[in-house]
């Protein structure tokens, strides 16, 4: 699963399925309120970078919330349904992109921590045996072959630059002008 490369490969911790979770679109999960129609395809190399940042964004928003997934995964929770729930919970209107820009400025704040150690996009990358053609299984024959291209993909829908690093523009944006100093 390409969207799954491309989670594992910008994950702040390390390839990890809790910080965004596109296997789950095998499973016929996706996200119609996030301009998700349809669950995306295993190895559509175009579609990647859109999978990772979208199941990002909502994982960083059911983590925000301390929600189990398994409520959204397995109950069909939406984004929508949750602002909603938040709206009869605190009296304030969250709507769907309030809702996912707070996901954003959460994995914005993550990746300049990560920058400010050291971290840029040589880091962003998985496993060579997993850049290769695999011989057997489901991915036998396939290699994510245009990683760097999925990659580039995600890094511009996150408004980051071209080595993985928000900009000034993305900061400002999501009310983070007081990190901006932090860019390298």
């Amino acid at each position: 699963m390409y969207g799954l490369a491309v989670n594992y490969a910008t994950s702040p911790r390390g390839a990890c399925h809790e910080r965004g979770n596109p296997q789950a679109s095998a499973l016929g999960l996706f996200y119609p309120d996030c301009d998700m129609d349809s669950p995306p395809e295993r190895f559509d190399e175009d579609s990647a970078g859109y999978c990772a940042y979208v199941y990002q964004n909502t994982s960083m928003l059911f983590n925000n919330l301390t929600m189990c997934k398994f409520m959204v995964n397995n109950g069909g929770l939406t984004v929508t349904e949750i602002g909603k729930e938040l709206k009869v919970s605190t009296g304030l209107d969250y709507t769907n992109r309030d809702l996912l820009k707070t996901s954003e400025r959460g994995i914005a704040l993550q990746r300049l921590i990560n920058v400010r150690d050291g971290m840029s996009r040589k880091d962003d990358t998985l496993p060579p045996k997993m850049l290769q053609a695999a011989v057997i299984g489901g991915r036998a024959g396939k290699s994510p072959a245009a990683f760097e291209k999925m990659l580039d993909d995600y890094y511009k829908l996150r408004g980051w630059d071209e080595n993985g690093i928000p900009t000034a523009k993305t900061l400002e944006e999501l009310g983070l002008e007081d990190y901006i100093p932090m860019l390298p």
